[in-house]
């Protein structure tokens, strides 16, 4: 993807919502709580120094501006109390709520975790190959280290503590472990494949799981587990999800989704279903389920849906009287309020569909099959949105926008976009003022065609090359503007017009992508790590490997060094050495406040810290 950003805002740090009011602060990427399986711009900005290196990130230097605080997925969330609220998921993502910021902690396990929950003193996180990490409550940020579960293959999926020293966990393979304030045990075996756990006291816990060829229940009461029943006689299916109010009220479900209910003497089919489940919590009587894609309450034997944010999935529910009912799912989202129906506790919690970002002035654009603009103070609102795609996006300011796609050029004056007709079926752009606009792609014919805009109509520029395929991608300053072609031509423009500088080849690319770093200093890169170059004003030659194959973007930094993104993840060019990662990206802007990514396939948005790639 291609932009122009100007000026961006400063404000990195918070993110205004409308609703909850939240900021983020610190790292990367008991009883209740839920579980689950879960164009080319020369750039004229730099790195932000108001980025902290511990702050809510997937890799060092690139961090979650939408969704937020997280784009990883959630699958588990835990409210101690309103001012106490967890989360896990994906690649080790822990996420602090306080009560008025979200507090991201430094990532501790690169594995899925897929359930939290609390001790008196202790926050436990637990999930894929037997991941276990504890820290304490208070610490602040959290400080997260790995405790030797036993368990190498299986995942950790249920959790319940009634005080420090007396902590049971349960498996997906159906044991359940316990903790004494010093190391792990088992303590029962095949309690039921994915067993779950609650627990009303040290004497009073109970579990469900599916053991062959039967769903099975058991009682704790200090010393022993005592089987509890039947559910039911199928076996595989969803995961058994099981809540306590008492010894005698306690809800579990069966293989096809059936609620059954313990009233003291056995179990009971309550004629309710909810298909699968992966995340159980209860208060004030009321039974929360969620099952990936919605929730719902259980209020007097009788299911009933809850209204959540519309757009993602989710995975986990917690809550209490105090807290409200809390969910988490899919790209980081986050919900509260109270039932039946709860609010986004983060802003823009779907960003699926944005392809291209650009900037101008003191807001940042997103553009894709939806659109979203970012203002001075870091809010983002809803944007008008081209009737296509778009492949390439300039902003000259806010009532001045272009954006190339299978349509054609389109224009907007930050209200609707109006097609603008040109000769050129347009792929890439090159803006380099609000009267000195290039666009680039093909004629009719599939050759490549160039037209410049001088503001206030388009002149075709003459191209001497017939065998390249439509122009891919612009870059370079007024006066010395460099064109490259789907078929690797690369294109300079002279005062006498335009001059290939590279031959086109046989083979075509969407990686093509030129970057113009001085007067005679030109890098030029195509789909391999091996196979990119640099002009030096007079012959091609073979740049080193480089740790990232095909980009989808390159521009400068502030201080004219080269920065890619690409599926590897976003590369600066640092002391002759290529350094970065992080997640795939799609486009990269860089603007005098900071840098933009977007995430490939998530429409994610990333502030990047240049500065700190790769340290």
């Amino acid at each position: 993807m291609r932009v122009s950003l100007g000026r961006v805002s400063a404000a990195l740090l918070c993110v205004a919502c409308s609703g909850t009011n939240v900021s983020v602060d610190g790292g990367t990427g008991g009883a209740g709580g839920s579980s689950a399986t879960g164009g080319g711009s020369s750039g004229t900005g730099g790195g932000s120094a108001a980025f902290r290196p511990d702050s809510i990130c997937p890799a060092r230097g690139v961090c979650s501006e939408l969704p937020f605080p997280t784009v990883q997925h959630l699958y588990g969330v835990h409210a101690a109390s309103a001012s106490e609220v967890w989360a896990v998921g994906e690649s080790g993502t822990i996420v602090l709520f306080d009560g008025t910021r979200f507090i991201g902690v430094p990532r501790a396990t690169p594995k899925r975790l897929i359930h939290v929950g609390v001790s008196p003193t202790y926050v436990w996180a637990l999930g894929f190959d037997g991941a276990l990490l504890r820290s304490r409550r208070d610490a602040r940020p959290p400080e997260f280290e790995a405790l030797d579960s036993g368990v190498v293959a299986n995942q950790l999926v249920s959790f319940y503590a009634s005080d420090d020293s007396h902590v049971w966990v349960g498996t997906d393979s159906g044991d359940i472990l316990f903790w004494n304030g010093s190391g792990f045990t088992t303590q029962l075996q095949n309690a039921g494949y994915h067993v779950s756990l609650s627990g009303l006291s040290a004497t009073r816990i109970w579990a469900v799981g599916s053991r062959t060829p039967d769903y099975h229940a058991w009682q704790f009461d200090g010393t022993t587990w005592h089987p509890r029943g039947v559910l039911s006689t199928l076996v595989g299916g969803p995961h058994a999800a099981v809540h306590a109010f008492a010894d005698d009220d306690v809800w579990s479900n069966s293989f096809n989704g059936d609620l059954f209910h313990f009233d003291g003497g056995g179990w009971t089919n309550s004629g309710q279903n909810i298909y699968p489940v992966t995340g159980v919590t209860g208060f004030g009587g009321v039974v929360y389920y969620a099952n990936g894609t919605s929730a719902q309450r259980l209020v007097n034997g009788t299911l009933s849906p809850l209204t959540l944010p519309p757009g993602v999935g989710w995975t986990g529910v917690s809550g209490s009287a105090d807290a409200g009912l809390w969910a988490v799912g899919q790209q980081g989202s986050w919900a509260h309020g109270t039932p039946p129906a709860l609010e986004a506790a983060t802003p823009w919690q779907n960003t699926d569909g944005l392809a291209v970002i650009a900037g101008a002035g003191d807001e940042v654009v997103a553009l894709g099959t939806r659109g979203l603009v970012r203002d001075a103070q870091g809010a983002w609102r809803p944007a008008p949105n081209p009737s296509r795609v778009p492949t390439d996006l300039v902003a000259f300011s806010e009532t001045d926008r272009w954006a190339a796609s299978a349509a054609g050029l389109a224009r907007s004056d930050g209200g609707a976009w109006e097609l603008v007709p040109t000769n050129v079926l347009p792929r890439a752009l090159r803006g380099l003022a609000p009267n000195d606009l290039y666009v680039g792609g093909s004629n009719d014919a599939g050759i490549a065609a160039i037209a410049h805009w001088n503001g206030s109509s388009f002149t075709d520029e003459s191209i001497d090359v017939t065998d390249a395929g439509p122009v891919v991608h612009f870059s370079g300053p007024a006066g010395n503007v460099w064109a490259i072609t789907e078929k690797r031509s690369v294109l300079q423009r002279t005062p006498s017009g335009w001059v290939q500088r590279r031959a086109a080849t046989s083979l075509g690319s969407q990686y093509a992508h030129v970057l113009v770093l001085g007067p005679n200093d030109v890098m030029a890169f195509f789909a391999l790590a091996t196979e990119h170059e640099r002009w030096d004003g007079t012959s091609w030659s073979k740049l080193p490997r480089t740790p990232f194959g095909g980009p989808l973007e390159v521009t400068t930094t502030r201080a004219g060094a080269p920065l890619v993104a690409s599926t590897d993840g976003i590369f600066v060019y640092r002391d002759g050495a290529w350094v970065g990662g992080g997640p795939s990206v799609d486009d990269v802007a860089e603007g005098a406040a900071g840098t933009f990514a977007l995430g490939r396939g998530n429409g994610a948005v990333y502030r990047v810290d240049v500065e700190q790639l790769g340290r």
